[in-house]
């Protein structure tokens, strides 16, 4: 019924004229699938949940149901799908790709190195040969075992990383890897070489390994692990570079100026030198800068490096040497001094051989740095 103003009035109870829905006729229920009153499209009823409904004119989205959507706080679903149920992040972090491979050369390495100065000291002639020896050899063997212990705290890290997320977790186990591989390698040098000198060595040895087992196990699940294992690598290359040189550095030097005279010669062995370095420090950044770039192109779990991992992973061999350098002074120093005891020649080659390793780090430091950092901006695109 209407009014005098003739809007329609609701309807009072007990009105005899009012027909219930369930007894109207066929003609007082139209279809409802019209655009005005559909429930879920059409402008008539627009959405009254999520961000859309507050703007006008906005329907609703029709994707899947599956889709990841945001909440009324606006926080994204998705940032929840690698959480455990008790909110523990499961992501293994900041991997160190190839960290197995760099483990076996370096483990290798090491071994060869530690067969090299048993052999050279069981055909000294004398004690005091021995000792010089072992004395020439103590900076090879450390930074060797430097990079041994990297490498296995890499891969023990990495392994961990993988199947129980968290930092405690990852750094107790490439630093008990390290551990366990210090420890063989102290027991093998301790048998086989036996004497003072054995024990100093098989010290410093362990020591050395222990040393880079704790920077590798610290940097995995972060991103320097990518840095260290390319610093790794890039240390095995020098010392195959280092390795060729010595092995053709009678054939090298007369075509470096090598005469008759000893001062030809000398000057042909310091050019030789010098090339060998500037060569072992590019080697280093082209490595570093390759296995850095092979990260950042083909692995899943290791976001592309950065101009700054670059940089440092380029002067990481060079200080890597110098790390060696002093776990050498430290752990061999009566091993030196012994040397040096032995006579005035003995001392003073010490204290050229110490200068000229302090001198070769250095400058493969600085090349090493230098050349990824040219490397990697060769690859940046020009800005308009």
């Amino acid at each position: 019924m209407t009014d005098k103003s003739g809007a329609t009035a609701p309807p009072k109870a007990g009105d005899p004229t009012v027909v219930p829905a369930a007894e109207a006729p066929d003609d007082a229920n139209p279809p409802t699938t019209g655009p005005a009153n559909s429930p879920t499209t059409g402008p008539a009823n627009p959405p009254t949940t999520g961000p859309a409904a507050s703007r006008p004119g906005n329907a609703a989205p029709t994707g899947s149901d599956d889709a990841p959507r945001d909440d009324d706080h606006g926080h994204d679903d998705r940032a929840d799908d690698d959480l455990d149920p008790d909110g523990a992040d499961d992501r293994p972090g900041v991997l160190a790709p190839g960290a197995a491979l760099l483990a076996v050369l370096a483990v290798g390495w090491l071994a060869a190195t530690l067969w090299l100065l048993r052999d050279a000291i069981s055909t000294s002639v004398t004690d005091a040969i021995a000792l010089a020896s072992t004395a020439i050899a103590l900076p090879n063997v450390v930074s060797a075992s430097v990079v041994a212990g990297a490498a296995v705290g890499l891969t023990a890290a990495n392994l961990a990383a993988r199947r129980w997320p968290g930092t405690a977790v990852r750094f107790t186990a490439g630093i008990g890897a390290s551990m366990v591989t210090g420890l063989a390698a102290a027991i093998a040098v301790t048998v086989g070489y036996g004497g003072s000198a054995g024990t100093i060595l098989a010290g410093t040895v362990a020591a050395a390994v222990i040393v880079g087992g704790a920077a590798a196990a610290t940097a995995v699940g972060r991103a320097g692990a990518p840095v260290v294992a390319g610093v790794a690598a890039a240390t095995l290359a020098l010392f195959a570079v280092v390795l060729l040189v010595n092995v053709f550095r009678e054939p090298l030097l007369p075509l470096l100026g090598a005469g008759e005279s000893g001062a030809s010669q000398q000057s042909a062995a310091g050019r030789l030198t010098l090339a060998s370095t500037v060569l072992s420090g590019l080697v280093a950044g082209f490595v570093v800068f390759g296995y850095l770039r092979l990260v950042g192109r083909r692995s899943t779990d290791t976001p592309a490096p950065r101009w700054p991992a670059y940089m440092l992973g380029g002067a990481g061999v060079g200080l890597l040497l110098l790390v060696s350098e002093v776990i050498t002074r430290v752990g061999g120093a009566r091993l030196l001094e012994a040397v040096s005891s032995i006579s005035e020649v003995d001392r003073m080659v010490r204290v050229q051989a110490d200068s000229d390793r302090i001198m070769f780090a250095l400058m493969v430091l600085f090349i090493g740095a230098l050349t990824t950092t040219i490397a990697f901006g060769r690859t940046l695109k020009p800005t308009r």
